[in-house]
């Protein structure tokens, strides 16, 4: 069974952006959380939420990523460190 197929998914398409990620929501673990993997090749996806995610949606740069948790708003920021930086947004 392919990824498309095993999860609810979230894919914002945007000419200014470089498709090269897709952001979505998975409860393989049990939970909805939010994951980043590269596209369309696959493989090494990277865990965005912790304790909660869903509703993934890029930001216009395509520099972060916008999802709740919760009740909260929270934002990843994504650069070239191995591991997005994530915070609520106040």
């Amino acid at each position: 069974m392919g990824i498309l197929s095993r999860i609810w998914w979230t894919m914002r398409i945007d000419s200014r952006i470089s498709l090269r990620r897709i952001a979505y929501r998975s409860n393989e673990s049990g939970r909805d959380e939010v994951y980043l993997q590269p596209f369309p090749n696959g493989g090494g996806k990277v865990s965005i939420s912790n304790g909660g995610g869903v509703q993934p949606v890029w930001a216009r740069d395509g520099r972060a990523l916008y999802f709740r948790s919760d009740a909260d708003l929270m934002v990843a920021r994504l650069g070239a460190a191995p591991a997005p930086a994530v915070r609520a947004v106040a």
